[in-house]
């Protein structure tokens, strides 16, 4: 499982780019709230969001997307 220090350090490579405060300050929210996630679950969600629609959105529609990939893994 992913640390928050890590989850934020990943979702940073995979936009390709350094998270901006008012993102880091929404992941670290995010990653309270949904904790624990593990890497192959944000990247496998992040990889599939990115490939769907750039990696130029706010980031909200990454975590949303994460958040729904952790639910549908619980479900099935």
């Amino acid at each position: 499982c992913l640390t928050l220090a890590e989850f934020r350090a990943l979702l940073g490579d995979l936009l390709s780019r350094p998270l901006t405060p008012a993102e880091s300050s929404s992941s670290g929210d995010f990653f309270l709230r949904n904790a624990p996630l593990s890497e192959n679950q944000v990247k496998s969600a992040m990889q599939k969001a990115i490939a769907s629609k750039s990696s130029s959105l706010h980031i909200r529609y990454y975590l949303e997307a994460v958040k729904a990939t952790r639910l549908d893994e619980r479900t099935s």
